[in-house]
């Protein structure tokens, strides 16, 4: 499923990231994380952009939760 999940980050690679949450891993281990934003924001908890690239992530994160969606169809996961 991981592999699975990494393939989203091609949708955009600059503003979609596959990984593990450090300061999270040391409370829940085996976590990942799998986040919709600039990748200069990766690790922090809150981002401010502009309105011309909030409209590109938004486009990026809407064709990310179709894919997800589509994968997850795939494995009758719901």
């Amino acid at each position: 499923m991981s592999e699975e999940l990494e393939k989203i980050t091609a949708i955009d690679r600059e503003n979609i990231q596959f990984g593990c949450a450090e300061w999270f891993w040391e409370r829940q281990v085996n976590s990942y994380t799998l986040q919709v934003e600039p990748d200069r924001f990766k690790y922090q908890d809150m981002a401010y952009i502009e309105y011309e690239e909030a409209l590109h992530v938004e486009w990026i994160r809407n064709k990310f939760y179709k894919q997800l969606y589509d994968l997850l169809e795939n494995l009758n996961v719901k």
